[in-house]
């Protein structure tokens, strides 16, 4: 199952990390069209359908938004990221993704279990409601 990632530097890391597009909500903005503003921007991909998949934190520690989207049946576009962004996009299989190697240090490991756990998440919410995915 294909899934598209894409690496951006992190500050907090001090380096460009692989991750699901993802974005803040606008003040008073829907949360899919949050997630399908982000997805434009980030890798100028749209989708012909949307499925949500529920509400988790995924970070808790520093964001409220809680509320997930699957994008289905992507069209490629043009990316518009915000001009302070640097944004690289690849499809991986889930089993590629959750095996990303991020180095050795602590703050990296736990980037990767947070991946690998928003991953492994996906994963079970698509098997789960029967979402097929080319």
């Amino acid at each position: 199952m294909p899934i598209l990632l894409v690496r951006q530097f992190r500050l907090p890391a001090g380096r460009r990390m692989w991750e699901l597009p993802a974005g803040r909500l606008d003040p008073g903005e829907n949360p899919l069209h949050a997630a399908r503003r982000e997805l434009i921007e980030e890798t100028g991909f749209r989708a012909r359908s949307w499925k949500r998949l529920g509400s988790f934190f995924p970070s808790p520690g520093y964001s409220s938004e809680d509320d997930h989207h699957l994008a289905e049946d992507l069209r490629a576009g043009q990316a518009r990221p915000e001009a302070d962004e640097s944004i690289e996009c690849r499809w991986f299989t889930i089993r590629v993704a959750v095996s990303l190697d991020y180095g050795i240090t602590v703050s990296l490991q736990l980037a990767e279990a947070d991946l690998r756990t928003d991953l492994r998440r996906l994963s079970r919410i698509i098997q789960r409601e029967g979402i097929r995915v080319a």
